[in-house]
């Protein structure tokens, strides 16, 4: 985090009176252009606090807010979080965490915790804490290759019918697909130190350079072909991706399912190939 949104955002933290602690995650403020801070408070007004975060910053040009949650006694937490895009500092993210929440939502981050403000004392309270990021139970590996295959499934016949639109949508899905099994693999590559970040951030940096060029071949322009073609660089990836994990997980991959969802994304390919060239 550069040392003058710091100031900043520390004189903030001193002047408002609701709030009693403001930190963040070194590991996640490598970048210029995105700040994410967490401010505890005891009293939680989301629209007055939006106005305090965009009153620090001179050059504003857009304000958010948006809803996330964490997991509490097998319960989901919701808090808000509060977004400043401006034109020099990039954007600015604060989580708005209730002070009764605070030291149960410090266990679902990383340690390398820096706080600018702690009227609460909040890091000695937390401070003995040992995170890890999860990796996935057999249900939850089995069930992402059975949706990224499926979406596979689906993108081809799309495409087969001509649907550019739906497929590229589509593929959107199958994505998200790709993403968890390429989270999962940098979790256990880095022994739960490390996750894909949370704006993505530590994708370009934590693949493999032949996994890394894999991953951006995924991405198409409108062309059919290249749809089709960023859908097999897709299947690929996931597939070795998904072998290693299995291996180190101990869990099932569905190399027959696999097998012959490729066959027909094969000869979906050549129809196509057959009609557009």
């Amino acid at each position: 985090m550069q040392t003058f949104i710091k100031e900043k955002l520390r004189k903030y933290a001193n002047e408002k009176e609701q709030i009693l602690a403001l930190f963040y995650v070194k590991s996640r403020n490598q970048s210029k252009e995105f700040t994410e801070v967490y401010t505890v408070v005891d009293e939680v007004i989301v629209s007055k606090m939006l106005l305090e975060l965009s009153d620090i910053f001179d050059d504003v040009i857009l304000t958010n807010k948006k809803k996330d949650s964490f997991k509490l006694d097998k319960k989901w937490q919701n808090y808000t979080i509060l977004e400043v895009f401006t034109k020099e500092e990039g954007k600015i993210s604060e989580s708005i965490i209730s002070h009764d929440l605070a030291k149960d939502f410090i266990k679902n981050l990383p340690n390398d915790l820096e706080f600018l403000y702690d009227k609460m004392d909040l890091k000695s309270l937390t401070q003995d804490y040992n995170f890890v990021y999860e990796l996935p139970k057999e249900y939850e590996f089995d069930q992402c290759i059975r949706q990224f295959f499926s979406y596979a499934m689906e993108v081809s016949s799309l495409l087969v019918d001509k649907n550019q639109i739906a497929a590229s949508l589509k593929m959107d899905y199958l994505k998200k697909e790709l993403l968890k099994m390429v989270d999962w693999y940098i979790r256990d590559r880095f022994s739960k130190t490390k996750d894909i970040g949370k704006d993505f951030e530590n994708l370009a940096y934590s693949l493999e350079e032949e996994y890394r060029v894999l991953f951006l071949e995924t991405f198409f322009n409108a062309d059919y072909l290249e749809i089709y073609k960023a859908l097999f660089k897709a299947c690929d990836l996931f597939r070795k991706l998904g072998l290693k994990e299995s291996t180190n997980l101990g869990f099932k991959y569905l190399k027959k399912e696999d097998v012959e969802v490729l066959k027909v994304l094969r000869n979906n390919y050549k129809k196509i190939e057959s009609l557009v060239l």
